[in-house]
């Protein structure tokens, strides 16, 4: 198989990723220019190809960002989240064929539409910060997103995705992964990362683990990333907890998928 570099640009540098081992190895720190740009073209139609599916972690990225300023000068209490309360005890999305138990607790709140839109917005601007440019908009569809406060939250959401047109599933996850390793790095936030994959009622599931830090090495927040091709259709599930019980009972939301 040919090695396949793919450049990740952010700012002033731009970063060579190797897709089959999802790794930077070479670092560009001098400015752009088109006759760079033009050697790496084909990795640079990769990244244009694939840019819409950046919104799909964009809420998940501006949960930390969005939340602190400084996350290692100030210390923010937890606000409890406003709005509606979850709609029963389970969620089903005919569309994809999937369904999840919900919570169980008056304090986890749907996000609203209002709510979702700007914080989107924040997110979009966290993301074209770290890639260096504007991401086109996209045909991603909210499926159900909560949160307890504004650090434990659950986001999930669909786009629609054919390989035949929008090019390798691998690739592209590869692409958020490092966006997601970009965007914190640009803003100087310790953190270690984690690939795996695990098979939910027989689906196999992408996943890719996060733990943020404080300056002391005490982690802050977990994030959580789940994604896979479902019925023509990228499903992206995003976790954020800071403590380990709620990212435990949003794991077993994930957990509790029923496929069908």
């Amino acid at each position: 198989m040919p090695v396949i570099l793919l450049p990740v640009v952010g700012g002033t540098c731009i970063f060579l990723v190797v897709l089959q081992e999802k790794q930077i190895i070479h670092i560009r720190t001098r400015n752009l220019n088109s006759k760079i740009l033009s050697l790496i073209n084909p990795g640079m139609n990769l990244l244009k190809s694939n840019m819409k599916y950046l919104l799909s972690v964009a809420l998940f990225l501006f949960i930390f960002q969005g939340c602190l300023e400084n996350p290692f000068k100030q210390k923010v209490k937890p606000v409890p989240a406003q709005g509606n309360p979850l709609p029963g005890n389970t969620f089903n999305s005919e569309k994809i064929g999937w369904k999840i138990e919900l919570p169980k607790g008056k304090e986890w709140k749907i996000i609203s539409r209002e709510d979702q839109a700007r914080l989107d917005k924040k997110g979009r601007e966290v993301i074209e910060e770290s890639i260096g440019t504007e991401i086109p908009k996209s045909k991603a569809e909210d499926l159900i997103s909560f949160r307890k406060d504004q650090f434990n939250t659950f986001i999930s959401n669909i786009e629609p995705f054919d390989e035949t047109v929008d090019g390798s599933y691998d690739q592209m996850l590869a692409l958020l992964h490092q966006v997601i390793k970009n965007s914190y790095a640009s803003k100087n936030i310790p953190a270690d990362y984690e690939i795996a994959a695990t098979r939910i009622d027989g689906i196999m599931v992408d996943r890719f683990d996060i733990k943020l830090y404080s300056s002391n090495r005490k982690v802050i927040l977990y994030q959580h990333l789940f994604s896979c091709i479902i019925k023509g259709h990228f499903l992206s599930i995003n976790i954020s907890a800071n403590n380990k019980e709620d990212e435990e009972t949003l794991e077993k939301i994930v957990f509790s998928s029923d496929f069908y």
